[in-house]
């Protein structure tokens, strides 16, 4: 029934009528079919998707991701290291009461913590300007960041997923919407990462998924076996080939 609900809608945002009226735009008759494209670039590789046959209009080229052109600061170099390091972001998708939940949970654990995320826990900040094994700052150069850390704790967008695989550490995965549990899966499967539900963080659950990653060491094993798999794929590079190729004068 949903299968069949989904590939039957017709439903188009108003916005999208609007610019089709303005360009003389056709939209196709269903509404999954908006959704597709003459060439699809997946930025994403068959091992981790476990699709490895696709359509002639689609193609892997890799993966995608930020990497800020800022240095570490150099007080995150020298942090203490008799506790495990780890690196907690949500992205623009994590509430300030989520991101301050977690934090909680995390002073009263047994851990030193690296978390970008001044500018949204904002007057919150001053909750742990004494706690010296939380370092609350601005953005980072999370690809630099995540190979000095022990493991992550992130949600599971792609880019930020992607980051997390290519630094060759384990990571908990707590997804705020289907596409980003979808991302998520992926590694649990794979053997990289443990996942926690949005609405069943608590200290029970974030300090077994910690002890899960730091002493089981098929989890180091399955980080290290995603790095390698994706060492070496560039996919803005190969995005950028497939389009000169294709469409180059």
């Amino acid at each position: 029934m949903y299968r069949n609900m989904i590939l039957h809608m017709r439903y188009i945002p108003r916005s999208f009528s609007k610019v089709s009226a303005m360009y003389n735009v056709q939209f196709p008759k269903y509404t999954i079919d908006m959704l597709d494209a003459d060439y699809n670039l997946i930025t994403n590789i068959p091992e981790i998707t476990g699709v490895s046959r696709l359509p002639e209009s689609d193609r892997y080229v890799g993966p995608i991701f930020a990497k800020l052109d800022t240095e570490i600061p150099r007080e995150l170099t020298r942090l203490n290291r008799d506790k495990p390091l780890i690196y907690f972001a949500m992205g623009s998708s994590g509430g300030k009461k989520l991101v301050s939940a977690i934090l909680h949970i995390l002073s009263h654990l047994n851990v030193t913590v690296i978390c970008p995320m001044k500018k949204l826990l904002g007057d919150r900040v001053r909750e742990y300007q004494n706690d010296p094994h939380i370092y609350i700052c601005d953005l980072l150069p999370a690809h630099e960041v995540s190979k000095i850390v022990d493991l992550s704790i992130i949600h599971g967008g792609e880019g930020t997923v992607q980051t997390a695989c290519l630094s060759g550490k384990p990571f908990i995965g707590i997804g705020l919407q289907a596409e980003q549990e979808a991302n998520i899966d992926d590694c649990v499967s794979f053997g990289n990462a443990v996942k926690l539900h949005k609405n069943k963080v608590n200290k029970r659950h974030i300090e077994q998924a910690l002890h899960s990653l730091l002493n089981n060491k098929s989890y180091q094993e399955g980080a290290a076996a995603m790095e390698q798999l994706l060492r070496g794929k560039n996919g803005a590079k190969n995005s950028a080939a497939f389009l000169i190729n294709k469409f180059g004068i």
